[in-house]
């Protein structure tokens, strides 16, 4: 994995003036939620707005959170709130295009947000495209959440999932190592595993945190599941010795990982054990799932 500071950087070396770097654009329920972060060396405390095309404020909630991997990255106040969500409900996007307005002592920096059209009317447009009615060379790529949502699973088929057995069913080791990760992101995954219709599994938590909030909500939420392992370590090691302990935790005996992340919730297990199930010789055999967790989750499987 790359560090994805490493070519934001060098361009801030020399830098004088407010930074601002979009992490995730996407599309969720009722709305559009942006989320990113912004630098600036020499003054904090910047305010933001969003502004319509008619300059006028957009209706829309802008909540200021804590970054860490920035804030160390930077090596400023850990409790700068140097992160931001915005979620902007689709019902009021009107006068396009959005932008955003950062303000602080230094001045003004503004930023197009580039949203589009509502997931209905993009739907329509892709389809229309897949007909070759209308052409579209420049068109995005489909946002995740919307393929999630045009591919949900009926709870039919879940219950079918879930009386469903294969030849040899592996042991799926989901990995997750925490570092005072937001609970609501932690709670978010947890169930996203827990829930899955696939029962085999166990969801093993390697908890580096310098608090005890993360472990308290473990102990209150999952105590109770046997699935859950989880253990608190004595010390931060970084993201890979927390993975290891994390490991060293599962009951697994075999263990193959790439990576790919995704700040969405894990994708169904079952469909994975479907498509493997003729590679898998041993029953001992398993599978194992790393989750790294921080401000935002990424994913890695087998």
């Amino acid at each position: 994995k790359t560090d994805p500071f490493d070519s934001i950087l060098p361009a801030l070396a020399n830098h004088q003036g407010i930074h601002l770097h979009l992490d995730h654009r996407y599309f969720d329920g009722p709305g559009i939620v942006i989320q990113g972060w912004i630098y600036d060396a020499d003054y904090c405390g910047e305010s933001l707005r969003l502004v319509n095309g008619l300059g006028l404020d957009a209706p829309a909630e802008i909540e200021r959170v804590v970054r860490d991997d920035v804030n160390a990255t930077f090596n400023i106040d850990p409790n700068r709130k140097s992160g931001f969500n915005i979620k902007i409900p689709y019902e009021t996007i009107e006068n396009l295009p959005y932008v955003l307005r950062i303000e602080n002592p230094r001045g003004v920096l503004s930023c197009d947000l580039n949203i589009e059209m509502d997931p209905a009317k993009r739907k329509e447009r892709r389809d229309l495209i897949r007909a070759g009615v209308i052409s579209a060379p420049d068109e995005p790529p489909m946002e995740y959440d919307d393929w999630m949502r045009e591919h949900a699973v009926p709870e039919e088929e879940r219950e079918r999932q879930r009386g469903e057995h294969f030849p040899q069913e592996p042991v799926i080791s989901v990995v997750i190592p925490l570092y005072n990760t937001p609970l609501n992101y932690l709670q978010e995954i947890c169930d996203s595993v827990l829930n899955q219709t696939y029962g085999k599994l166990e969801l093993c938590l390697a908890d580096g945190s310098t608090e005890d909030r993360v472990g308290a909500f473990i102990k209150e939420h999952y105590g109770d599941d046997p699935r859950v392992r989880y253990r608190r370590l004595e010390e931060n090691r970084g993201i890979s010795e927390n993975t290891t302990e994390a490991i060293r935790i599962t009951t697994i005996r075999w263990i193959r990982l790439r990576a790919m992340k995704s700040s969405r919730p894990l994708i169904r297990i079952s469909t994975w054990i479907s498509s493997i199930r003729t590679r898998i010789r041993s029953p001992r055999r398993a599978i194992s799932i790393t989750i790294r967790t921080s401000n935002r989750i990424s994913i890695s499987t087998c």
